[in-house]
């Protein structure tokens, strides 16, 4: 399938090289389509030859194309391939070239937002929290506009958030986020989000790598575990009162919100 592929994505690059000009963003994106299907069949020399060949498109790119859907595309997976190669660094600035793009186009809000989750993943992954908490604040209300207030893809996007405010020592906002993470999985089912992660699935268990790692410690999953139990008991209170009803159940409401942490820690430990 992979050489399929391959063939296809030359034949597509050299109709577009001829119909649209070699520097147009669509060659470049398909150049770096080609990377990523050279990188995940093992051919590392490759990958980074045509993934040279799309930014050497994007470099040459005319104004006109500079702000394209295609470049954007382009840009995020020459991202993808410098992270992959241990260019981290480098990475970030094609990501806030291509977010920047997908912000001007309204009907790519989910692109956007997944170019907002990407970024602020690999700021979070080189220890700079505070640029990567705006991103994830902006991107959040975009994604539940979309998609509803609880929806489970927002699942990453809060783990993220709460792996934020968790670096820059924000417990009561981590707190609060886990929260929103209960709420989430509550909906969806706790057993059914968590399925996928207990399987060994790659992508469902990343979901909680950031958090894990924004933690570091024993002493620092203390530190958001009290303030999760802190949290749950104090909105449980609210809830409580916005019904009418009497003070009670401050155990179970601690223990729900704290499900999420005590899964996330085996899934991690597995």
């Amino acid at each position: 399938m992979a050489v399929l592929a391959l063939e296809a994505l030359r034949e597509s690059a050299a109709v577009q090289e001829g119909e649209l000009g070699k520097e147009h963003p669509a060659v470049a994106r398909t150049h770096a389509l080609a990377a990523d299907v050279y990188w995940q069949i093992g051919q590392a020399e490759e990958a980074e030859a045509v993934s040279k060949r799309a930014m050497k498109v994007l470099a040459a790119m005319p104004a006109v194309h500079q702000r394209s859907d295609e470049a954007a595309a382009a840009l995020s997976h020459v991202a993808l391939h410098l992270k992959r190669t241990g260019r981290s660094e480098m990475a970030v600035a094609p990501l806030q070239r291509a977010l920047s793009i997908r912000k001007e186009h309204p009907d790519h809000l989910l692109q956007a937002v997944g170019t907002a989750t990407d970024l602020a993943s690999l700021l979070l992954s080189l220890k700079r929290p505070n640029e990567a908490l705006p991103i994830l604040l902006s991107a959040l209300p975009s994604l539940r506009s979309f998609l509803g207030p609880s929806h489970v893809a927002s699942l990453p996007l809060l783990s993220l958030l709460s792996a934020a405010h968790s670096s820059l020592d924000q417990w009561g906002d981590a707190a609060g986020v886990v929260g929103e993470m209960w709420e989430v999985v509550r909906g969806e089912g706790m057993e059914a989000v968590m399925a996928d992660a207990m399987r060994g699935d790659e992508a469902a268990i990343g979901m909680w790598i950031p958090l894990a790692d924004a933690l570091g410690s024993e002493e620092r999953f203390r530190l958001l575990h009290q303030a999760v139990e802190q949290q749950a008991v104090e909105q449980h209170a609210v809830d409580q009162a916005a019904k009418g009803e009497e003070a009670g159940g401050e155990a179970a409401a601690r223990a729900r919100w704290l499900e999420v942490l005590r899964e996330m820690a085996i899934i991690n430990s597995g």
